[in-house]
């Protein structure tokens, strides 16, 4: 039975994936059952997309959650997707059961790179309600291109191979006896469960994932949650210490979800502080969501009043240009830190609007950021990155993200344009790249979704 194992991950995928009649089976609890509804302090779900090269490393990290377990301040949830069949599942996790005891519904696969995905699994945890609500998403992290990898291992595997998949009858009849189980769930839910309160932003938005620490990103979540936790960098594949970050929640259940964020990126820090067990920090933030919309006008203001001056003014081309060339670099995104982007740009001299522009970014930086790692005086490292590759690297797709970043933070891209086109010289004109940016622009103004700088 696969999830009876320790970690069915442990060694890599088997050569030959056998299912028990066990494997295609799932009901809801009496423990679950009678939990239905029941208001606590702390509702806390984990997202795992584990179908992917992590899923060894997120398993590890369900059997920690575990191992707290719900209690009685606290409902403990996860939606778990892993690379083989029939171990995509949602559970309220209880610390003394065995897991499959502890599933509601479970899925010969799952696709949880979709939204729809994650809004069936709110859903889902909206059954077991809490006064504050926390979220873990956990999976791969890319920044502006997205999170939460999804491979389907085990689905294409079978399809090639269908030799690979050993059952114990036929494929309809073990996917169809797990169909009648999740509908003889539902039935029971339907017959237990009061209509569900709405739920509201999250309190607590918690990226298990590498890079997610990405003002692109991070821009488009601030009505998601009134706290966000992200990693600029790399984020370790062993994740968030969970254990000790529920265990101490089960055992203060009052806490805020200041208070949260705060445990959590200071266990996280401590996790990681020793260089054999990280050799570079985890760069982590917690933001107060509410901040973001200033902290994105002043610097959208900033890159306002930079852009004329790329092409009026040599000091301000030779500031940019060192900002861009010396902020704190995150070679994998082809990004810079961004408050490190502005401090460099206040090394050079400017003039008095644009430094007074600058610092005004620092203010509102300073309302936002509830707790950080590492501190701030490590180097360049302040928690947010932002898209700034060379020319050659440009990746077309940031243009499509730039119409739909909200708050005017597109206008970061006509920013780069014009960079680019002092870097490109004479080329510049008739380059591919900046006769996209063109594109984009004139697109962006008239769609009304931002009103037009000088012509690039």
């Amino acid at each position: 039975m696969l999830l009876d194992l320790d970690n069915p991950y442990r060694g890599g995928a088997p050569a030959r994936l056998r299912l028990t009649a066990e494997d295609f089976t799932c009901r809801l609890s009496s423990r679950n059952r009678e939990a239905l509804g029941r208001p606590v302090s702390w509702s806390v779900l984990a997202y795992l997309a584990a179908d992917c090269d992590l899923a060894e490393c997120l398993f590890d990290n369900l059997t920690e959650m575990k191992a707290v377990g719900s209690g009685p301040d606290l409902h403990l949830m996860a939606l778990f997707d892993g690379p083989l069949l029939t171990d995509a599942f949602f559970a309220r996790l209880n610390p003394d059961t065995r897991l499959r005891e502890d599933l509601l519904v479970r899925y010969g696969e799952l696709e949880t790179h979709k939204p729809e995905v994650l809004t069936l699994a709110l859903h889902l945890a909206g059954l077991y309600p809490g006064k504050r609500r926390a979220l873990f998403l956990g999976g791969h992290g890319q920044g502006w291109r997205g999170a939460l990898l999804d491979e389907n291992r085990g689905l294409n595997r079978h399809r090639q191979d269908p030799a690979w998949l050993d059952l114990p009858g036929t494929y309809e009849e073990c996917f169809g006896r797990l169909l009648a189980c999740n509908r003889q769930v539902q039935e029971d839910l339907n017959r237990h469960l009061p209509a569900p309160a709405p739920a509201g932003p999250l309190d607590v938005l918690a990226f298990d994932a590498c890079f997610m620490g990405n003002i692109e990103a991070v821009a488009t979540l601030a009505e998601q949650a009134h706290f966000l936790v992200v990693t600029e960098n790399q984020m370790p594949g062993q994740g968030y210490p969970y254990h000790r970050v529920l265990t101490g929640l089960a055992r203060e259940p009052e806490l805020t979800a200041e208070e949260f964020c705060r445990r959590l990126v200071q266990e996280t820090k401590d996790r990681y502080s020793s260089p054999r067990a990280r050799p570079s920090p985890v760069t982590q933030v917690a933001l107060r969501a509410g901040r973001l919309p200033e902290v994105i006008a002043t610097f959208r203001r900033l890159v306002q009043e930079l852009v004329p001056l790329l092409d009026t003014d040599a000091a301000i081309r030779r500031a940019t240009r060192y900002a861009l060339e010396m902020a704190w670099p995150l070679p994998e995104t082809d990004s810079v830190d961004l408050k490190d982007l502005v401090l460099k740009l206040l090394d050079c001299p400017l003039p008095q609007e644009i430094r007074r522009g600058a610092q005004a970014f620092l203010e509102a930086w300073s309302a936002l950021v509830l707790s950080g790692s590492p501190p701030e005086e490590s180097g360049g490292r302040h928690g947010l990155a932002i898209y700034a590759p060379r020319p050659e690297r440009f990746d077309p797709a940031y243009l499509s993200l730039a119409n739909t970043l909200p708050l005017g933070l597109g206008c970061w891209s006509w920013f780069l344009a014009r960079h680019y086109l002092q870097v490109l010289g004479q080329e510049a004109p008739r380059h591919p790249l900046l006769q996209a940016i063109r594109r984009t622009r004139e697109e962006m103004i008239r769609q009304g979704l931002y009103p037009s700088p000088k012509d690039i």
